[in-house]
């Protein structure tokens, strides 16, 4: 996967990670642990297929692969909008996190183990406010209440990283359904957004 990040021009730290994992992961349910081992295994093979391939500017192919081997899809207008912005995330229905942009590696302290494994809020905070923003259109979405994109549902907010001083502000462009390839079930969601990172004075400007 190394070589795929490299090729992106993303840098990755040559620390795994800060912390030593094992315990929490061994504390998780089994479903749990074979769902994260799962995701990660996925993601994996979808960056060496694109590393190899050659294709690995952008963010359309990468996530067409990931479509596919998921046998998921989402609404073009999402499709169409997704090399315009920074980063892009795939999630399950579970909220397991099946697809991360490279690229987001470049604007954080935590290593591809830290964010494989660990919950949101053991690595950043951000508003309550903003937190249930995006809670309760996740929710809205994949429970159907509302359909299609919802573009611009929470705008821009600060996102700080636990054990750093990385500060970050997050404008969030859209977060929208995946479908069923072969139906309108809906079985995850697709977030994306722009990230610029910051100081308290810059924020301030």
């Amino acid at each position: 996967m190394g070589k795929f990040f490299s090729d992106s021009g993303t840098v990755v730290p040559a620390d795994l990670s800060r912390r030593d994992h094992s315990a929490y992961f061994a504390s998780l349910p089994e479903a749990q642990q074979m769902a994260l081992l799962d995701s990660l295994r996925n993601y994996h093979e979808i960056c060496a297929d694109v590393s190899r391939e050659g294709l690995f500017r952008g963010h359309r192919h990468p996530i067409q692969k990931h479509l596919a081997r998921h046998k998921v899809r989402m609404d073009q207008s999402v499709m169409d909008i997704l090399d315009k912005h920074e980063c892009v995330e795939l999630y399950d229905y579970n909220f397991v996190q099946t697809y991360r942009s490279p690229n987001f590696l470049k604007y954080i302290d935590h290593s591809l183990e830290d964010l494989a494994v660990l919950p949101y809020y053991e690595m950043f905070t951000r508003s309550e406010e903003a937190s249930k923003a995006v809670m309760v259109n996740a929710i809205r979405i994949l429970m159907g209440e509302h359909k299609g994109p919802a573009w611009d549902f929470l705008g821009r907010h600060i996102v700080k990283e636990v054990g750093s001083a990385r500060i970050s502000r997050v404008n969030a462009i859209v977060l929208a359904p995946l479908y069923s390839k072969y139906s309108d079930e809906i079985l995850g969601l697709v977030h994306v957004f722009d990230i610029e990172n910051h100081t308290e004075i810059t924020l301030m400007n």
